[in-house]
């Protein structure tokens, strides 16, 4: 028996989502190891603190990654909130479009955020031992992934926002909804 698109997409979605949970996880995985190899003896001359520059990449490359899921699965939410045979899915699809849980986003920057800070402070404590500071190009390098950070976030959230504010022939979700289901009786 050949699957429907709707169970397809049903199953993309959750492929997707098992998908953006690995790089969760291999995200703390990776960034706590740079950070702990980095910090590994970090008072002492021969430590290893040049681990420390690759912290904001790491976490900035999985963060893409986790975006890209991220907006996968809301771009295929959206098309079966606005294709969808069966009504209780689409309500649930508008449900979950008007109820969005903002905190794995703010946990997701909060850990990048996090760990480039602690990146930092390490960095700032070998080069104090080494007795110099922090050098121009080292400040560049973090601030310039931040900025680059920062602006791939708006865009992505916009993407995600553009997709929540899809519309098929106009008006809200809930509306679309209702639209769908009297057509569908008629």
């Amino acid at each position: 028996m050949a699957q429907s698109v709707f169970e397809r997409i049903r199953e993309e979605i959750a492929n997707t989502q098992k998908q953006r949970y690995q790089f969760y996880v291999l995200k703390i995985s990776f960034v706590t190891g740079l950070l702990g190899f980095g910090a590994f003896r970090v008072r002492e001359i021969s430590s290893y603190y040049s681990v420390l520059y690759l912290v904001p990449l790491v976490s900035v490359f999985f963060d893409f990654l986790i975006m890209g899921e991220h907006v996968s699965i809301r771009r295929l939410g959206t098309f079966l909130r606005l294709h969808s045979d069966e009504p209780e899915e689409r309500d649930f699809e508008v449900f979950v479009t008007e109820n969005r849980d903002r905190f794995i986003t703010i946990g997701l920057l909060g850990f990048t955020f996090l760990s480039w800070i602690a990146a930092f402070f390490f960095l700032s404590v070998a080069k104090s031992k080494e007795g110099s500071s922090v050098a121009k190009e080292e400040v560049v390098w973090f601030v310039g992934i931040l900025i680059a950070f920062i602006v791939a976030i708006f865009y992505a959230l916009r993407r995600l926002n553009d997709l929540d504010d899809k519309r098929n022939e106009g008006g809200t979700p809930t509306e679309q909804v209702a639209k769908a289901d009297s057509q569908s009786s008629s």
